[in-house]
C-alpha cells in the first residue's frame, strides 16, 4: 500500500509499504510518484505484474539503510543511501556522494516543485536519523514488500496456511468452520472448544505423517498405499475344465 493513509514522515523519510524510502525523495516528481504508487496501480489494474515488480525493484534502490541494530526499545538509526563513507546513491544534498567512484550509482534528483533543496529535512543534513518503533510499525516487514523474495516466501506460507485451514475444516472430522458443532455461548467456551478441535487436528496430522513414513526394519522408508485396489483377476470368469475321456463302455452281460 504505497502512500497509505496516515503514512508517517519521520525526519524527512517517507514510509511506503514495509520500507522507509530515502528522505526527501521528491514525491512530487513524476518518476518517484510512479514508484511510490506501484502497488496501488497494480491493484487498480493499471499496470501488469511484470511492470509492478520492475517498479518495486527500482524503488528498492532508494531505501534508507540501517546504520545500527535497533536498541532495546526498538529505536532504529537509518541513513540515506547517499550518505556514509561508501554511498550507494548520488545526491546534490550529499556532496560526499558526488565523486568519481560513485559515477554509476543511482542518482537522487531533487524535485523542482518541492522545497527539499531550500529546506532540507534532517535526513538530508545529518549522517543518520532515528526512527521510533511506532513509525510504520503496522506495515513494517523483514522482507521488502512486493519483491521476488517476498512473493516466494508469501506464496509458500499462504499455500501451507490455506492447506491447514482446509484440513481442520473437513466436515468429516473437526469441521472448525461449522458453528453448529459448538453449541455453547461465551468466548471462553468457544475458545476451549476451538483449542480442542485444533489439538485433534494436529494429532490427526501427526498420525497421518507417521503412517505415511513408516519405516522398515532395515531403515528404508515405506510409503503407505493411499487406497486399496482389488486385482482385476477376481472378475475374470473361471475356465471350465472339459473332460476328454468318454463314458465307460457297457459291461458285458
Amino acid at each position: 500500500m504505497e502512500r497509505f493513509s496516515g503514512a508517517p514522515k519521520v525526519a524527512g523519510s517517507q514510509e511506503t509499504s514495509s520500507e522507509s524510502r530515502r528522505p526527501g525523495s521528491h514525491l512530487e516528481d513524476q518518476r518517484a510518484s510512479v514508484r511510490v504508487n506501484a502497488t496501488a496501480d497494480y491493484r487498480n489494474h493499471t499496470i501488469d505484474e511484470s511492470t509492478y515488480r520492475a517498479r518495486v525493484t527500482e524503488r528498492g534502490r532508494y531505501l534508507a539503510r540501517p546504520k545500527t541494530k535497533p536498541d532495546a526499545e526498538g529505536h532504529l538509526r537509518l541513513q540515506c543511501p547517499a550518505a556514509g563513507s561508501w554511498p550507494e546513491a548520488r545526491c546534490d544534498l550529499k556532496p560526499a556522494s558526488l565523486r568519481k567512484e560513485t559515477a554509476r550509482r543511482v542518482p537522487i534528483p531533487i524535485a523542482v516543485r518541492s522545497n527539499v533543496g531550500s529546506n532540507p529535512p534532517p535526513s538530508c543534513t545529518q549522517h543518520s536519523v532515528t526512527l521510533p518503533p511506532e513509525a510504520g510499525a503496522k506495515y513494517r516487514q523483514e522482507i521488502l514488500f512486493g519483491s521476488d523474495r517476498w512473493h516466494l516466501m508469501y506464496r509458500s506460507i499462504r499455500s501451507a496456511n490455506e492447506g491447514m485451514n482446509g484440513f481442520i475444516e473437513d466436515p468429516a472430522h473437526e469441521a472448525l468452520d461449522d458453528a453448529g458443532r459448538r453449541r455453547l455461548f461465551g468466548t471462553a467456551a468457544q475458545s476451549l472448544l476451538a483449542a480442542l478441535l485444533l489439538l485433534a487436528a494436529n494429532v490427526r496430522k501427526i498420525q497421518s505423517f507417521i503412517a505415511s513414513q513408516a519405516s522398515k526394519s532395515d531403515g528404508a522408508v515405506r510409503h503407505s498405499r493411499r487406497r486399496r485396489t482389488r486385482s482385476v483377476e477376481i472378475w475374470r470368469p473361471k475356465a471350465q475344465t472339459i473332460s476328454t475321456i468318454g463314458p465307460d463302455p457297457p459291461q458285458a452281460s
